[in-house]
């Protein structure tokens, strides 16, 4: 369980406070264009369109030659309709729908084989998604795989939990600093990638309200925790972050560390 989750995995401690004083502070808003990621060894880049929409998403590893990128398109009135992944070895792609603007189900179609195509049905609360089920087709046979639950606070996923045909499978705890969340104005709004995690969360973190310090995440006999000290520009936003996570399996504790690098532009 080494896979540094963005939106979703940390643990304890204190956030170190780091301010640039070179440039005044500036009234806009910044979107995210970049992430270095030394605890796993992955960059991201981010584009956007003249709406400050995210339109692609480009993802390189420096240990795999793997190569995966995520292209984006939206309906008129702005929400999301379609995700591609055209990575050098797979294609799929997500359908989203809505009803009134709130989203409602996502699609995941495999061109190359049907058989394994899969969806999940959202229910949705102010601000975003608070509980999904997934359904797998399988050869023309419909069941639930996944039931997912979310919890929110002052504009912050603070808990989710995942049951597997009606048993705990997964969860996952989280807490705030006082800041700005990287993903402020170019994550997820609704928090529907997080159902589909496996996919592209760490392409699409949820948009908190505020920078996450700490997470923790179980997952049967294993536990994962990530602790987080920022470095922030004089708007608030996160410029690098110091990780530790220490991972424990059957009582043997695991730790490791490393930095996330953020760069933004300002929003248009």
């Amino acid at each position: 369980m080494k896979r540094f989750l963005l939106l979703t995995f940390i643990a304890i401690s204190f956030i170190a406070c780091k301010k640039d004083n070179g440039n005044p502070p500036s009234t806009g808003k910044k979107l995210l264009s970049k992430v270095v990621d030394s605890y796993n060894g992955i960059t991201t880049a981010y584009s956007y369109n003249d709406k400050n929409q995210l339109i692609k998403v480009h993802e390189s590893s420096k240990y795999t030659p793997l190569v995966q990128d995520f292209v984006l398109a939206y309906n008129a009135d702005g929400t999301l309709k379609r995700l591609e992944n055209a990575g050098q070895y797979s294609y799929d792609y997500l359908n989203f729908s809505y009803s009134n603007g709130v989203p409602t189900g996502i699609n995941r179609i495999f061109p190359s084989n049907p058989a394994v195509n899969s969806a999940i049905v959202l229910k949705t609360n102010e601000p975003g998604t608070i509980s999904g089920m997934i359904y797998s087709y399988v050869n023309g046979n419909e069941y639930v795989i996944n039931d997912v639950a979310f919890e929110y606070l002052n504009g912050n996923l603070v808990k989710s939990t995942s049951k597997d045909l009606g048993e705990f499978s997964s969860g996952s705890v989280y807490e705030y600093g006082d800041k700005k969340s990287p993903y402020l104005y170019s994550g997820d709004m609704f928090n529907m990638f997080n159902a589909f995690y496996m996919f592209t969360r760490s392409m699409m973190p949820l948009a908190n309200k505020n920078e996450i310090i700490k997470e923790t995440h179980m997952d049967f006999s294993e536990t994962t925790t990530y602790v987080y000290s920022y470095t922030y520009d004089s708007d608030g936003y996160p410029t690098k972050a110091n990780v530790e996570s220490t991972y424990i399996k059957q009582n043997v504790p695991e730790i490791q560390s490393g930095t996330i690098e953020y760069t933004y532009i300002n929003a248009k």
